[in-house]
This record gives structure tokens, sequence and C-alpha cells, in this order.
């Protein structure tokens, strides 16, 4: 299935450079820290209303002379037409978010990042950024003398939680912000302060085998006229020590005394995961489990095309567009 969207029908690759509204190099610019770029390293460029579009490469630094800035230069990857913006010009374009790395592999990355963070994710990091640049500002006041900079950061850090009516930040919070600043991203540098996205763990937490000996056990259970998850922990016992094809985890599940490791809740869980339908026809047979559960095998067994079907584990076609910047997420 496809959603259409309404972001797209309005924004299509510009013909030419000339189309983006660039900006032009003015005289007296200054470079200040360059944008980290290396070649073949892409962006996404915008008009000024968003409109249009152009993907460019990253090709080299330009500096004519010794005393001249340094100019970035892109090739359009849409037809070589080379695009030049000096250093001053592209912090022009960033600050209205409209130059975005896509990566060195083609591999869009996500436009807007910091508008994914929850609330209390962006206050900690806009607080941890401010911060940041009043301790940038602090080193510049005493000339980044070094001699005794722990000390003075320390007070730095004890005044700047006054004024804020907040308990200091420690010492090597602030230094891993600024490790952290020195290594991000020049684009949406919120991301820079931003706290790791907790991935939890997404791994098995114990080995197939004993997934495997938890499924037939819950499946003996409710094939027993009276079975529970004591008949189903009865069984683990007896699979883990009999059959010998699962002595590989006979370690992982039971003590040398044989008494199991696992807890209650896992049992719990596996006994209950078993669908209606499977316990009806383990504990029952087939046509009392037919008679039982006539919507869920109608559900599960389609009897014609274009019947409902329950489906796990699908992928839709499916396209999210972010409303900041009409750009697709994938």
């Amino acid at each position: 299935m496809s959603f259409a969207s309404k972001h797209f029908e309005f924004m299509q690759p510009v013909l030419t450079a000339h189309d983006l509204g660039l900006p032009k190099v003015e005289p007296g610019e200054i470079d200040g820290q360059l944008f980290g770029f290396t070649s073949g390293d892409r962006v996404l460029i915008f008009n000024e209303d968003r409109t249009g579009y152009t993907e460019a490469r990253f090709k080299e630094w330009l500096q004519l002379t010794l005393e001249s800035r340094k100019l970035a230069v892109f090739s359009r990857v849409e037809s070589n037409e080379q695009i030049t913006l000096s250093n001053a010009g592209m912090r022009w374009l960033e600050k209205f978010g409209r130059i975005v790395p896509v990566g060195t592999s083609g591999k869009k990355i996500l436009p807007g990042s910091s508008h994914r963070l929850s609330d209390a994710d962006r206050q900690d990091a806009e607080k941890a950024m401010a911060i940041v640049d009043r301790y940038y500002a602090f080193l510049e006041s005493i000339g980044f003398e070094t001699y005794g900079l722990k000390k003075r950061t320390k007070a730095f850090l004890v005044g700047v939680a006054a004024e804020r009516s907040e308990a200091p930040m420690s010492y090597e919070w602030l230094r891993k912000m600024v490790r952290n600043d020195e290594a991000g991203t020049h684009f949406d540098r919120l991301m820079n302060f931003a706290r790791a996205p907790r991935r939890g763990n997404g791994s098995p937490r114990l080995p197939g085998l004993i997934y495997e000996v938890l499924e037939l056990a819950a499946h003996f259970a409710w094939s027993q006229p009276k079975g529970d998850y004591k008949t189903m922990m009865d069984h683990f016992i007896y699979l883990l020590l009999e059959e010998d094809r699962f002595a590989p985890v006979r370690h992982v599940g039971l003590t040398k005394e044989g008494a199991i490791k696992l807890h209650k809740s896992t049992f719990d869980f596996h006994l209950a995961a078993v669908d209606k339908y499977t316990r009806s026809l383990l504990r029952h047979g087939a046509d009392i489990a037919a008679a039982r559960n006539r919507q869920y095998i109608r559900v599960h067994r389609p009897q014609s095309l274009l019947d409902i079907v329950d489906v796990d584990h699908l992928n839709p076609d499916i396209i999210a567009y972010l409303d900041e910047n009409p750009l697709a997420f994938g």
C-alpha cells in the first residue's frame, strides 16, 4: 500500500543552481571555522520557499590566493553543474535550514534531527549548549590561559548555576560537552549536546535453545487436561535433563542440583503467549478448537481473494514526512 502526501507535490529539483537563490560571496566576509567537508560528502540545498532543491557532492576547497577566503566547490548530482559557496554563505544557509547533509554514501540523514527529541531531552541539550557557549566566551575573556584552568572552570560553573538557580554541573560534564561539540556536526548543532539514544537490549537475553524448550514446555502444559505453569516447569526440567540436544544450555536453565534458574514470570509469559486456537487444539482437539474459534480461524485462514487476514511483522510502504521541512524520513 502507498499513502499519498501533499508534501512532495510542490517540491521539484531545480533546473539550474541560479534557481536556488544562493548567497553571493560578499567583500569583507570572515571564514571563521570551516565546515568539515571531505571529498564526496553530499548535501541537499533548498531555495528560499522550499519549492525547489538540488543534491550536490562536495568536490574541493578553493583558495585563489593566500589572502583570499576559501570557497567550497560542489557538483550537482543531477547535472554536474558546479556550485561555489563561501563559508559565511553556508552558515547563512544553515541558519535557515536550507542546507542539509545527506552522507557520503547517499544514505539520507534525517533532516532536522533535533525535532525528534523529547521535550526533556531538548531542554537538556539547549541548557548544555548555552553553558558551553558561555564557557567559550569565558575562555576568550581570560585569553585561553591554561594555568589553574580547572579551578577557574569550576568557579565559572558555580557562577552560571547561581544565575540559573540550579545546582552546578560538574567539571567532567562540561569537558564531555565540549568534546562532543568539537567532534560533532556543524549542522543541527543541538544534536551535539543531545543525550545518546537509549537503544535497549535488542538481542535475546537467553540462548535460542532455551526459548525452544520454553515453547515446547508451554505446548505440553496446554495439552494436559489441567496443565498450568507448574506442569510447564516440570516438563521444562524434563526436557533439559533428558533431551541430548538441549544439553549445551542445561546450565543456563538449571542449577547443578536440578533447580530452575528462570523466574516464574518467564513461564507465565510463555504460557500465556500460546494463542487461543492452539490452546483449544492441544487440550480439546481439532473439532472443539474449530467450533470455539471460528472468528480466529476465519481471520487467520482467508477463504477468498481480498479477505481479511491477520499479519504480523508487516513492513508497509508508508512514507513519513516532516512538516517543518518536507523531506521524507523513509
